[in-house]
């Protein structure tokens, strides 16, 4: 498993961005994460990522969370989705395309949820995917340096609630600023440079960086299937129908802004088959169109 550790963290270093963050990606932080998470009974995933200057979310974030809450549900592992109100409806669409019935909890901007509303969930993991972090001055910024602290919701307080509570924290993330790069905090802005205050300072147990954040949850996504003796139950098609449907809900490409079936500004041909090849790196193939 280790060389299909390794070539994962290959994968998932790919910069097409050129941010520079991705160089962070390890196989053995993709391999602590994934082995916690096989471990858990139930994981609340907390993604949803505001672009100030279109005034929506964007396309990475919900793809990756959603493979990853419809394969803990399929091995047995129960998920809970924590978002933006606004964004509940971007969610809602792509649980639709995989007939996924899971709680689904959105809260408000420009406050911090209660610790209750995690510690009540009873989770074993809380996992960060592409979500806006605090920085160090307490805001929270675009990858341009747009402040968006009053339209999200704050969810770090929640990670230190899980520190306190045994509870482990995960982050998947390809900017620097989003929740889970305190964990490495002096690297992160070093690499970001002139653009350093944006770096979150919230860290997690366990850090996954990537080209693009739906990537690292499709790699999460593969591992606990392979150790569970389960499948993605989402395939190609699936994804891309899934892609349609949350643009129609109203989420954007965070790097053109626009409402078409693409992440980070990318071709869409890039996202389809990065999540090919990363599903199909284990020993086992681990998709398969398996409703949940």
């Amino acid at each position: 498993m280790q060389d299909s550790y390794q070539e994962l963290a290959r994968l998932l270093a790919f910069d097409p961005g050129q941010r520079r963050i991705p160089v962070l990606a390890c196989p053995e932080a993709l391999a602590a994460a994934a082995n916690s998470l096989a471990q858990s009974r139930r994981a609340v995933l907390c993604s949803g990522f505001y672009i100030g200057r279109a005034a929506a979310w964007e396309t990475d974030g919900p793809l990756g969370t959603l493979v990853l809450a419809a394969t803990l549900q399929q091995v047995g592992i129960e998920p809970i989705i924590f978002t933006d109100t606004g964004a509940l409806a971007i969610f809602e669409a792509g649980m639709r395309v995989l007939d996924l019935q899971i709680p689904l909890r959105g809260f408000d901007p420009g406050k911090a949820p209660a610790p209750e509303a995690l510690l009540h969930c009873q989770p074993d993991a809380l996992v960060a995917i592409e979500r806006s972090g605090q920085a160090s001055d307490g805001n929270y910024y675009n990858a341009n340096g747009q402040v968006v602290t009053e339209q999200v919701a704050h969810f770090d307080p929640l990670f230190a609630a899980a520190n306190d509570h045994g509870i482990t924290t995960i982050a998947i993330g390809d900017g620097g600023n989003e929740i889970g790069f305190g964990a490495r905090i002096q690297e992160v802005r070093q690499l970001l440079g002139a653009s350093w205050h944006i770096a979150c300072v919230t860290p997690a147990h366990h850090l996954i960086a990537c080209g693009v954040s739906n990537w690292g949850s499709y790699a999460v996504a593969a591992i606990v299937a392979e150790l569970k003796h389960g499948q993605i139950p989402c395939d190609q098609t699936l994804l891309l129908t899934m892609l349609e449907e949350i643009v129609a809900a109203g989420a954007i490409d965070g790097v053109s802004g626009q409402t078409t079936p693409s992440v980070d500004g990318l071709p869409l041909a890039v996202e389809l088959a990065m999540f090919n090849r990363l599903t199909s790196v284990l020993p086992t193939p681990t998709t398969r169109v398996a409703r949940v």
